[in-house]
């Protein structure tokens, strides 16, 4: 088969396989994720706190603190002003479905890869985040793709509004998911020895604002809400199971460890995803000293070592592998 006919081929497969993750959120009433439903009372809760109607106030108090956590609610809050809330939930993960993909794409093509790696993303859009109902996890690694992707593409830039777009970034992140504006923070201190990326004094007003969000969340939030338990967990078995249900698909139940092996479909997914992060691993360490490339291997190494809990964070090693096989897919074949 020619080589523009097998693209085709392969992008028609991989399409379908887009179109029934869509279909299949609409096709229940509740998508079976395990914190779905809490996410939606919760994005209701704030969305009508002042109507009597619903008489939230009663029972409930806002934290008007700036939670790293509102990936999913924040969205859904303002979808919640037109429409019912069992309709904004599912248009919203439609759209995270859609979105995901494209910004892997947006991504790699960033880092100069031409290839169609990115449609590896599709595959790994039922995830362990997507089933456990981690939403703001997945929409803040949307944005974080999106905000690496357009720094690589505009360097040597320095326009008002390329700053303008960088602090936006910081903003938002920071409000999507606390592990994905860690990362995007990482990205900025790469960049300051790097300024043709962002420059220094853009990459230093955004640690000062995601500094200051991160203290005022810290001196507003309720008694209580962050756990001081910390955990290295460096058991081979927790470790284990933190690199791989990242990857594993289609089990809708705990307990995730070892899941791996439950069927052949699980294996050769992952030794897929193994595959590429090892050949493009390869061409970093080789190849490549752009902050994106530095970055990438970083995120792999806190993956390997981060702490099992930290700061209200559950398994962080997990949500660092995720994001570590994505940033290093832009690398895998790429031809700059």
């Amino acid at each position: 088969m020619k080589e523009p006919l097998l693209h085709k081929f392969v992008f028609s497969i991989i399409a379908l396989c887009w179109l029934v993750h869509i279909v299949l959120v609409w096709q229940f009433r509740f998508v079976p994720s395990a914190d779905y439903p809490e996410w939606l009372y919760q994005a209701n809760v704030i969305a009508h706190y002042a109507d009597p109607e619903y008489n939230y106030a009663q029972w409930y108090d806002l934290v008007a603190a700036p939670v790293p956590n509102g990936g999913f609610v924040l969205p859904l809050v303002a979808l919640l002003q037109f429409l019912g809330v069992e309709l904004a939930g599912k248009i919203f993960l439609s759209l995270l479905l859609l979105i995901f993909p494209l910004s892997v794409k947006y991504y790699v093509r960033s880092v100069g890869n031409t290839s169609m790696i990115w449609l590896a993303a599709v595959l790994l859009l039922f995830n362990v985040s997507f089933l456990n109902g981690n939403f703001a996890f997945l929409s803040g690694c949307c944005l974080l793709l999106v905000a690496i992707g357009r720094s690589e593409r505009t360097k040597g830039q320095f326009a008002l509004s390329h700053g303008i777009m960088t602090v936006f970034f910081s903003v938002t992140l920071f409000l999507a998911h606390a592990v994905c504006a860690f990362v995007f923070l990482c990205y900025l201190c790469l960049s300051i020895r790097n300024p043709l990326f962002v420059p220094k004094k853009t990459a230093l007003l955004c640690l000062a604002v995601m500094a200051g969000l991160g203290l005022t969340y810290y001196l507003l939030r309720p008694p209580g809400d962050i756990a001081n338990r910390f955990s290295w967990g460096f058991d081979l078995r927790y470790r284990a199971s933190a690199l791989t249900k990242s990857f594993v698909g289609g089990i809708p139940f705990p307990p995730y460890e070892f899941s791996l092996m439950t069927t052949i479909g699980n294996a050769l997914m992952f030794l897929f995803v193994a595959g590429i992060g090892a050949v493009a691993l390869k061409q970093l360490i080789l190849h490549h000293a752009s902050p994106a490339a530095k970055l990438a291997l970083l995120v792999v190494a806190l993956s390997l070592f981060s702490p099992k809990y930290v700061l209200g964070i559950g398994e962080p090693s997990q949500r660092f592998a995720f994001i570590g096989i994505l940033l290093a897919s832009g690398f895998f074949a790429t031809r700059r």
